[in-house]
């Protein structure tokens, strides 16, 4: 599965929340520079679940990139599609 990312990375990740679309949030999704989903974050930054997300890639239909603003609520959400 992948993210349609609006622009390029510096990173080699990031970490992304998803929304999908009975507007649940996935949080804490690593993403490759090419958008590709490598898994979910545990453990801090050093862990990262590899086993099977439990949505689909055309339940994703927006991403906002985790930090202090998408925890008090301010980060903007971009889409996905």
């Amino acid at each position: 599965m992948r993210v349609s990312l609006k622009k390029p990375l510096k990173e080699k990740t990031i970490v992304v929340d998803l929304k999908l679309q009975d507007d649940s949030i996935v949080e804490r999704i690593a993403v490759d520079t090419n958008g590709e989903i490598m898994g979910k974050v545990i453990g801090g930054h050093d862990g990262l679940d590899e086993s099977p997300l439990p949505f689909r890639q055309e339940d994703i239909i927006a991403y906002r990139r985790r930090g202090l603003a998408a925890k008090i609520g301010m980060a903007k959400w971009h889409n996905a599609l």
